[in-house]
């Protein structure tokens, strides 16, 4: 994981490279194309249908175990497992070892299977509108080599230690970033903050990076993202206290010397996993027909992202094909109105931009003919404002003339106000290009305030 400037200046570097955070092991990774690859192909089911494909009914070298791996949410080293994450990487602990104490030299066997299951211990199976819970486990299932000499006496020791409830199991992960989790003080909620380069002093606050694990009086954590679990410890001190030993037992003899309570625990487990995997054959169908259709959803939306981008004019056609893609995308309506709403906006910004504009090259270019109090300026600019360019022009062409009396003005005006259709309004092109005239000569005198004695000859 590559270290921001201040995480470089706070001497974070060298751990953020390792970061061998024990959580109990989290190992970053550095390829992340690569990581997303093996993600990836680790999400998907294997071939094996069921635990009894790989250890039989009678197999004296193993001993089954199940437990809980990990649980959704905090665990005591201040390490946050968000449900979306944790779901993603439900199935990547199948075939990954199993060690004493997070001592990768002592391998005492291997996961078979994993499966997310809720806390009455039923498998979690999402179908149609489900969503992810926000609180689960991942519960795996493995074998240990209880033949082999170096560690037959241990492994004899570890399933009489879980039988008494004396052991628990601990999680191993790689992971190649991360984000902070803020706990409000007063509501007990989980705030998750992206780690950027703005946000990235907020590393040094975390208990796994010596820091005391708050900030500013609010519990903080380390949120871990795109996980890939490589193992399982057999611990003493978890640090999640869900992860439990459900079963612990031989498979040679021992499956028929368990008590009747401990076999009938193993039997439903095995049942679960063949019920499982059949749900799971079911569901990847499912999923490859969703994932068809959000392809295909996909490709259509950049499409139609593409054409409001070029053209206004497509708008109404771009937000009826949009429609029909509402079931599957449901936000892109929101965005298409945000997209409306913010270039109504823009232009009549723009277009207020543009009248500001030319009402002050009018005045201006007003003011040249005549001095304008500043009692008469607001009204001045208001009335320019609303001119057409045409009677703008007429009414500069006509302010700098000999101006006519006052009472001329007027009478002007009121030969203007008679409508065409009046039976006394007579008089051929002539009249009306001179009454015209003296409209606009009227109207500039009573913009610059002129009178006889201020203006012409």
């Amino acid at each position: 994981m590559k270290p921001y400037s201040i995480e470089q200046k706070d001497g974070l570097s060298e751990l953020l490279a390792k970061s061998c955070a024990n959580i109990e092991f989290a190992f970053n990774i550095s390829k992340k194309n690569s990581f997303s690859e093996l993600l990836r192909e680790l999400s998907v089911a294997t071939d094996i249908k069921s635990v009894k494909d790989l250890i039989g009914q009678d197999q004296p070298d193993l001993a089954f175990i199940v437990s809980i791996l990990v649980s959704a949410g905090w665990n005591l080293n201040d390490d946050i497992f968000t449900a979306s994450e944790l779901w993603k990487a439900r199935y990547t602990p199948k075939h990954k070892p199993i060690n004493d104490e997070h001592n990768d030299a002592v391998i005492l066997g291997h996961i078979i299977d994993s499966k997310a299951v809720d806390k009455a211990g039923e498998e979690i199976i999402l179908t149609g509108d489900n969503v992810i819970p926000e609180e689960f486990d991942l519960e795996v299932a493995g074998v240990l080599y209880k033949a082999l000499p170096s560690i037959k006496e241990k492994i004899d020791i570890l399933i009489e230690n879980a039988n008494k409830g004396e052991l628990f199991v601990s999680m191993e992960c790689w992971f190649d970033d991360l984000a902070y989790g803020i706990k409000d003080s007063s509501t007990g909620k989980t705030v998750v903050v992206d780690r950027k380069e703005d946000t990235a002093f907020l590393t040094k606050h975390l208990k796994v990076y010596g820091g005391t694990g708050e900030y500013k009086g609010h519990k903080i954590g380390r949120v871990l993202k795109n996980i890939v679990f490589g193992g399982q410890g057999l611990v003493k001190n978890p640090a999640n206290p869900e992860s439990v030993i459900k079963i612990a037992a031989n498979l040679k003899g021992g499956v028929e010397k368990m008590d009747e309570e401990m076999k009938k625990k193993l039997d439903e487990a095995l049942a679960g996993i063949v019920f499982r995997d059949k749900e799971l054959e079911s569901l990847k169908l499912q999923n490859a027909t969703l994932e068809t259709k959000i392809k295909e959803g996909d490709q259509k939306i950049a499409e139609m992202t593409e054409v409001l981008a070029k053209s206004t004019a497509a708008l109404n056609d771009a937000a009826e094909s949009i429609k029909k893609l509402e079931t599957e995308k449901v936000d892109l309506s929101k965005k298409l109105d945000e997209v409306t709403a913010s270039a109504t906006k823009a232009n009549d910004e723009l277009n207020g931009i543009r009248k500001a504009s030319v009402t002050k090259e009018r005045f201006e270019k007003l003011s040249k003919l005549k001095a304008i109090e500043d009692k008469d300026k607001e009204n001045t600019m208001k009335e320019i404002a609303e001119m057409s360019d045409d009677t703008f022009n007429t009414v500069l062409k006509y302010a700098s003339i000999n101006p006519v009396k006052v009472d001329e003005s007027q009478a002007s005006l009121d030969n203007v106000e008679t409508k065409e259709d009046d039976p006394e309004f007579q008089g051929g092109t002539d009249d009306v290009e001179d009454t015209f005239a003296k409209v606009a000569s009227a109207t500039a005198k009573c913009l610059l305030g002129k009178t006889d004695k201020e203006g012409g000859e």
